[in-house]
C-alpha cells in the first residue's frame, strides 16, 4: 500500500514537471513569434505572462511535493535521484519562464523593437526553444543521449550573442532612438543566452536522473 502511494506521488511529480516544461516551451515559442512579428504584440505578451504565472504555481506545488515525499517516504537510490533532479529542473524552468516574461516586457515597452527584426536574434530564440524542447523530451523519454546533445547546441547560442554584440558595436550611432533599440536587442539576446544555459542545466539534471552522474 505504501509503495503504491509512493509510486503515485512520483508519477504526479513526473507529470507536473512535464507540464511545467510545456508552459516554458509555449512561452519560448511565443517569444519567437514576437521577434518575427507574426502575432498580435499585446495578446502574445499577455500569453507569455500567463505561462509565467502558471509556471510559478507549479514551482510551488512541485517544491512542496518533493519535500513531502523526501520526509514521508525516505526514498533511496533511483527514486531519490529522480526527486532531486526534479527539484533542480524546477528551479531552472522557473528562471526560463521569468526570462521569457522579461523579454515580453521589453518587446511591449518598445512596441516590438520599433518593428525591427534582427535575424540573428530570431535564430537565437529558435535555438534556445529547440534546446528547451530537447531537454524536456529527454526527461520524458529518460534519454541521456538526447540530453547530452543539448549542451553542444549551446555553443551556437553563444555564437549568436557574440554576433549581436558585434552588430551593436559596428552600427552604433548618435541617434538616441537607434541606441535605445539596440540596447533592448542586446538585453533580449542576454535573456535568450540565459534560457539556453538553463536548458543545459535541465539536460544535465536528466543525465543525473538517468545515469547517476553528469
Amino acid at each position: 500500500m505504501m509503495r503504491t502511494l509512493f509510486e503515485k506521488e512520483l508519477s504526479d511529480l513526473n507529470a507536473d514537471l512535464i507540464q511545467m516544461g510545456a508552459y516554458c516551451e509555449s512561452a519560448c515559442t511565443n517569444v519567437v513569434n514576437l521577434l518575427q512579428h507574426e502575432n498580435d504584440l499585446t495578446k502574445t505578451c499577455q500569453q507569455i505572462h500567463e505561462y509565467e504565472q502558471k509556471t510559478d504555481e507549479l514551482q510551488k506545488t512541485l517544491e512542496s511535493a518533493c519535500i513531502k515525499v523526501i520526509f514521508s517516504q525516505q526514498p533511496v537510490a533511483g527514486d531519490l535521484r529522480l526527486i532531486s533532479s526534479v527539484m533542480k529542473m524546477v528551479a531552472d524552468l522557473e528562471r526560463i519562464a521569468d526570462q521569457t516574461s522579461d523579454i515580453a516586457d521589453l518587446m511591449e515597452s518598445n512596441h516590438g523593437l520599433n518593428g525591427a527584426t534582427n535575424p540573428t536574434l530570431v535564430q537565437m530564440a529558435k535555438l534556445v526553444t529547440n534546446m528547451l524542447h530537447q531537454s524536456i523530451q529527454s526527461f520524458v523519454t529518460r534519454d541521456a543521449t538526447l540530453a547530452k546533445s543539448v549542451s553542444k547546441m549551446d555553443d551556437n547560442v553563444d555564437g549568436c550573442f557574440k554576433t549581436i554584440r558585434q552588430q551593436l558595436i559596428k552600427t552604433l550611432n548618435p541617434d538616441e532612438n537607434e541606441l535605445e533599440n539596440w540596447v533592448d536587442v542586446l538585453m533580449i539576446a542576454k535573456y535568450l543566452e540565459r534560457i539556453g544555459d538553463h536548458s543545459v542545466n535541465v539536460s544535465e539534471s536528466v543525465i543525473f536522473c538517468v545515469e547517476g552522474a553528469q
